[in-house]
Order: structure tokens, then C-alpha cells, then sequence
């Protein structure tokens, strides 16, 4: 959850890697690919855990996924899952994933574990249906949980209902992180006191510094010499130009 001028760096968390844990129940397959859609088809085939300990290692690396029609993804401006729900007929396009790692956690008779590390787009519906295609069968995810993205993983999480218990700001704050823990991993420039001051008042500047290539497209991020966040800004032929700035 950002709050505040923290929204602007959600963006950089897209793309981080993400770990899910997640179950995949064999013998059915469903409209929406878990278990709120309805049944299309089944299957009495149950793989054992060779069978699928044999099927993991083609789903590891850069693979292609169709991505479901009951996802986000917007065909023509509207998002696939609407198009699905009103009875439209559209195909969509096959797109590449990355998948970092691909473990069986636990096999059980009608159902197996799996723990996936990936990079972003990935949809975990369309793996689990992958899965269970390659092992000859059908399946659906039967329970999702992610427990990692980027910096933050399962020891920082609190639940809701934790949150609305404390009484307080404090409470609320020790579990709060500062901005820059999303954005610990990018170039910065670190900008005078002078210079940082015209930046925050939408001013462009002439300074003649060495800058790192961006690698974003917000921009090359900047510090105040203090440490304080600035924002992100363009530079071009020794001029700076504000794009994105923090206001706090």
C-alpha cells in the first residue's frame, strides 16, 4: 500500500521480480481459471509427482503465456475481462514471461504446491492451466497468495485487520517505510541546496554535470545534498528540466 507522494513510485515496483505460492487442484477446468469461474471441463487423469517434477523445467526462463480473457489486459480500450463477461468473442495474443524459478512445493492427490519466481506480466492462472496441459490433464488455481515483490517480502506484511486495531499514528508508523526503499536500486544525481530549491519551483536549470544514462522513463532520479528526495528530471545539453518531483 503507498500513501501519499509514495504513489509515484508504484510504477517502479512493477516490473521487480514476484513471488507467488500457489495451488493448482487437477480435474477441472474453469471459465476464469480459479476457483470463481465456472467448470468447462474435466478430467479423471491425476499426474503423480514425477510427472510433474518432469513438466516444471519447461516453464523456467523466457516463455510465451496467452494471457486470460478474465484479466485486466484492454483490447481496443476495454479491458479483456469486460469483453468476457458480456459474451464478446476476441483473441489474445500470445506475450513472453520470465520465469526466474519454478518449484514443487507439495504433491497431494487431487492437487500440487508450487512456489514461482517471476519477472512482470506474469499470469499465474495461465501457468497453473500450462501445468496441467503438460502433464496431460486440466486444472485451476485453487489458492494464490504472493509473498514477495521487490524489496518487501512476507516479514513485512501486516494484515488489515492488524492495522485497524492500532490506535494511533505511531502504531501505524512502525510499520510504514520511506520512499526511497522502492527506489534503492537506481542512479541518482545529487543536486546543491540552490539548485534543488529552483527544481521544487518548477524552474529549468543550467547546471553542467556528469549524469548517469537514465534508466527509467520518469527520468534521471535527484537528491538533495541533505539526502532529502527530490524527483526525477530530464537533462538535455546541460539543462534541467523537472518531471516528476516529490513534495515533501
Amino acid at each position: 500500500m503507498a500513501l501519499g507522494e509514495a504513489t509515484k513510485t508504484i510504477s517502479f515496483l512493477e516490473p521487480k521480480r514476484k513471488t507467488y505460492l500457489f495451488d493448482v487442484t487437477w480435474g477441472e477446468s474453469r471459465t476464469t481459471g480459479d476457483f470463481e469461474g465456472a467448470v468447462i471441463e474435466r478430467s479423471d487423469c491425476r499426474p503423480t509427482a514425477v510427472d510433474i517434477e518432469s513438466a516444471v523445467p519447461q516453464f523456467i526462463g523466457r516463455i510465451s503465456q496467452t494471457p486470460p480473457i478474465y484479466s485486466a489486459i484492454k483490447i481496443q480500450g476495454v479491458p479483456a475481462y469486460r469483453k468476457a463477461r458480456r459474451g464478446d468473442e476476441f483473441i489474445m495474443s500470445p506475450r513472453f514471461v520470465d520465469v526466474f524459478s519454478l518449484s514443487v512445493k507439495e504433491v497431494l492427490p487431487d492437487k500440487a504446491t508450487f512456489e514461482v519466481v517471476s519477472g512482470s506480466g506474469l499470469y499465474v492462472r495461465t501457468l497453473a492451466e500450462d501445468l496441467a496441459g503438460a502433464v496431460g490433464t486440466v486444472g485451476f488455481v485453487s489458492s494464490l497468495r504472493r509473498s514477495c515483490l521487490g524489496p518487501f517480502s512476507e516479514k513485512h506484511m501486516v494484515t488489515l485487520e492488524k492495522i485497524l486495531e492500532i490506535e494511533g499514528g505511531f502504531g501505524v508508523q512502525h510499520h510504514m517505510h520511506s520512499v526511497d526503499v522502492v527506489l534503492d536500486d537506481i542512479p541518482v544525481v545529487v543536486l546543491n541546496e540552490e539548485i534543488s530549491l529552483r527544481l521544487r519551483q518548477g524552474q529549468r536549470v543550467y547546471c553542467d554535470i556528469d549524469v548517469p544514462p537514465s534508466s527509467t522513463e520518469d527520468g534521471v532520479l535527484c537528491k538533495e545534498e541533505s539526502g532529502r528526495l527530490l524527483g526525477f528530471v530530464t537533462i538535455k545539453d546541460a539543462i534541467i528540466h523537472p518531471k516528476r518531483m516529490f513534495n515533501f
